[in-house]
């Protein structure tokens, strides 16, 4: 963020300035008390078990210069310490993003999706950043607080910022859009997450699509051509829309795509010239091919050559827990343990199917979360696809809906002595080692709630190799 006085945000706030000097300097503006630093302003927000309100003091102590407050806080303050007197700080929060974005001329591109956003900002970053000063949110902090906090990261030479959208309710995406104001806006796929909240996919795609409803008329939406729900609300955007991947009019397509112990390999095309690149992605799902293919599109938007584009897409890193291969004694481990929803595990799977294993395939696959009423069903299905696209040897099913992903691969005719129910993680991490052999290539993939990370250190010690003296 670049300095602001302390009055400037006082009126981004649309707040009052009821303790400090109006020309007091203020860096960046923080909400977490434990990584505040010299010249912040922190931001006290209010939650249903936090009241920052509480810790003002312990910010003033790591040497920040002001708050944002909905009341005074209690105890002794510094002399001179601000206080910026505002009705609701999340809001207050929102506010002075939108108009900090506002006050730059960065082009924001706004990314959102059912499933494959994070990956899909992190590709659109890599390929801006082979030209341009880049900003984009950090791991996936794309909620209501997680978006303005991104957008005040802006710098004054800064020419483009990829912003990652979340939502788990009705209106979100709307709100979010509202303060970020994206110049382009890019949705990866329309899934089942959060139904449990919005009853359908078509609920959904309504709120998914927001995004574009939120783009001017100068804008441009970047959107995958094989997504029925997206094509049919394609009259949203105002602008100009560029489909990718599948369809006569996608702007972007793959070609000769292969899967390595490298990662993914394809022809990068840009349609209307006909040109050509090698892509060499170091990820191993080829669902990132279509991610990639956004981004492209992107990079093809901001004027990059498609050199540049291909030079960014095989430079991409995702961040922890998201389809990170390592060799598991013998054999491989393919940790996708971030999270999970239907889509993004049958393409895990498939993925699994696809990795050259030197020798058997095995998938511990967890419960997902936010399905509602429909979870037992969902379940049911990603248990038959386990057992029929995966070409694994042996299915663990880890979490409360191991029964239901059990009860979906014998529907499917899986090997009743192949199907394990590992209980829950803990029950997992001492049943699954002794199954494995020390060429398997495993899969690990479940929501965040199940922490399968603690599978996967037991796994790796397990099969580490002995140390020397």
């Amino acid at each position: 963020m670049e300095p602001l006085r302390l009055d400037e945000i006082a009126k981004m706030a649309e707040g009052t300035l009821q303790a400090g000097a109006p020309g007091t300097v203020v860096t960046r503006l923080h909400t977490d008390t434990r990584t505040v630093a010299p010249g912040d302003a922190f931001v006290s927000l209010v939650g249903d078990r936090f009241d920052g309100h509480e810790f003002v003091g312990r910010a003033a102590e790591a040497g920040a210069v002001a708050a944002l407050v909905s009341r005074r806080p209690e105890g002794p303050l510094p002399a001179g310490f601000g206080l910026v007197m505002v009705p609701d700080t999340l809001a207050a929060l929102q506010r002075v993003a939108s108009a900090y974005r506002r006050s730059h001329p960065v082009r924001v591109v706004g990314v959102t999706g059912s499933s494959g956003k994070t990956s899909t900002k992190e590709m659109i970053a890599a390929v801006l950043g082979t030209r341009f000063r880049t900003v984009a949110t950090e791991g996936n902090l794309n909620n209501h607080i997680g978006v303005p906090l991104t957008l005040l990261r802006i710098a004054g030479d800064t020419e483009y910022a990829v912003v990652e959208m979340g939502m788990n309710h009705r209106g979100e995406i709307a709100s979010l859009a509202s303060f970020a104001a994206p110049d382009i806006g890019v949705i990866s796929n329309i899934g089942s997450a959060h139904i449990e909240h919005l009853g359908s996919r078509e609920a959904i795609a309504d709120e998914k699509t927001d995004l574009l409803a939120a783009l001017a008329a100068s804008g441009a939406a970047v959107l995958s051509g094989g997504d029925a729900l997206l094509r049919a609300r394609a009259g949203r955007v105002a602008g100009k829309t560029l489909w990718v991947g599948e369809g006569a009019d996608a702007a972007w397509r793959a070609e000769n795509v292969a899967t390595t112990t490298q990662g993914i390999s394809f022809d990068l095309i840009r349609t209307e010239s006909g040109e050509r690149a090698a892509v060499a992605l170091p990820l191993f799902n080829r669902v990132m091919v279509s991610n990639a293919l956004l981004a492209a599109a992107v990079g093809g938007l901001a004027g990059l050559s498609l050199a540049e584009i291909a030079a960014g897409l095989s430079g991409v890193r995702l961040s922890g827990k998201r389809m990170e291969v390592s060799p598991l004694g013998k054999g491989w481990l393919i940790n996708d343990c971030y999270n999970a929803n239907p889509e993004s595990t049958a393409a895990a799977l498939a993925a699994l199917r696809d990795f050259p294993a030197p020798a058997r395939r095995v998938a511990v696959i967890g419960s997902m979360g936010e399905l509602g009423e429909m979870a037992p069903a969902f379940h049911r299905e990603t248990g038959r696809i386990a057992a029929t696209a995966s070409d694994a040897a042996l299915l663990v099913f880890v979490g409360p809906h191991a029964a239901d992903l059990g009860a979906g691969a014998r529907e499917a005719g899986f090997p009743e002595a192949a199907i394990v129910l590992g209980g829950d993680t803990a029950a997992a991490s001492l049943a699954v080692p002794p199954l494995l052999r020390s060429d398997d290539t495993l899969l690990v993939k479940g929501s965040r709630f199940l922490k399968l990370e603690g599978l996967v250190g037991t796994l790796q010690s397990a099969f580490a190799p002995p140390s020397t003296p």
